[in-house]
């Protein structure tokens, strides 16, 4: 009896382990376009409904020219995405404004995304992409288009099948699907990768912390007369040494560069290379986080 109430115990702990127990409030982007110190030019605000399984995500920006946008987004008990409402925000009523919905379908190993737009106050469908997810990485077989007022369907049938643009099934932050080259220190940690073809030549190298997450990311867009790489843009991160990465809910999953860092991310400082070889301070990114109920 004791060691059977050890094993629920254990799988308890188990579960608890696996919760989430933080959630990414806000990321705001600061002095970005502006020399004043401390000027917040946009916010991404995260609220999560643990009960409801809903995030609501909204891109507030101070640019008059720019719009807000708000998404939300539900869940299943898996934590895969099944609904994403879009809206935008129509400055002269004060109000939100439907604008698109997409419905994912899950089925075995096949991810049906299916994109709704509003016409005259109805929602009608008009691309469907098809997904298999084949050892831990997305591929699109299919993908079909309907325009305005045409009841046909535009087929893309792809054989073989392509490795799927994004690193999720949202398709918010594109990946490089170039041949890599990859050097690596002692401790197995990548130090540098080189995307190299006819058309795309960059460089990243890495620098690790004392817990192994990215201190220094230096990253390199083309090359010279020389051929030699040309210095791009230099990320600083600092981190919360007393949150863990996997214990936060972050829908928003900004870092296409250090995305499963040990600690959570607090924040990003860019620069970018002067005419002199220095680097120079263009914007932060600073994170926030809140425990949830």
């Amino acid at each position: 009896m004791k060691i059977f109430s050890m094993i629920i115990l254990l799988f308890c702990f188990s579960l608890q382990a696996q919760q989430k127990r933080w959630q990414l409030d806000s990321i705001q982007q600061i002095q970005f376009r502006s020399d004043k110190e401390g000027y917040v030019y946009k916010t991404l605000h995260q609220s999560y409904d643990p009960k409801k399984r809903i995030v609501t995500k909204i891109n507030d920006i101070k640019d008059s020219y720019g719009d807000d946008y708000m998404y939300i987004c539900k869940y299943n008990k898996q934590d895969s995405l099944i609904s994403e409402t879009q809206y935008i925000y129509n400055k002269s009523k004060k109000d939100w404004k439907e604008i698109e919905k997409i419905v994912y379908e899950y089925s075995s190993n096949e991810i049906k995304k299916k994109i709704y737009t509003l016409d005259e106050e109805e929602w009608k469908i008009y691309r469907i992409f098809h997904l298999e997810k084949i050892n831990g990485k997305l591929y699109l077989k299919k993908d079909e288009y309907k325009s305005n007022n045409i009841e046909e369907w535009d087929v893309n049938t792809y054989e073989p099948y392509r490795e799927w643009y994004y690193y999720s099934v949202e398709g918010r932050i594109y990946k490089e699907n170039v041949p890599t080259e990859e050097k690596y220190n002692e401790k197995g940690q990548v130090i540098e990768k080189i995307y190299e073809n006819n058309f795309i030549k960059k460089k990243e190298q890495f620098t690790y912390n004392n817990s192994g997450d990215i201190e220094i990311l230096e990253l390199y867009d083309g090359k010279d007369e020389k051929g030699e790489f040309k210095r791009w843009e230099k990320r600083v991160y600092t981190y919360d040494p007393n949150i863990l990465n996997e214990e936060v809910v972050d829908k928003w999953q900004e870092n296409d560069k250090n995305r499963t860092p040990h600690n959570a991310i607090l924040l990003e400082e860019v620069y970018r290379p002067t005419s002199n070889g220095a680097y120079k301070p263009v914007y932060k990114h600073q994170y926030y986080y809140s425990p949830i109920p």
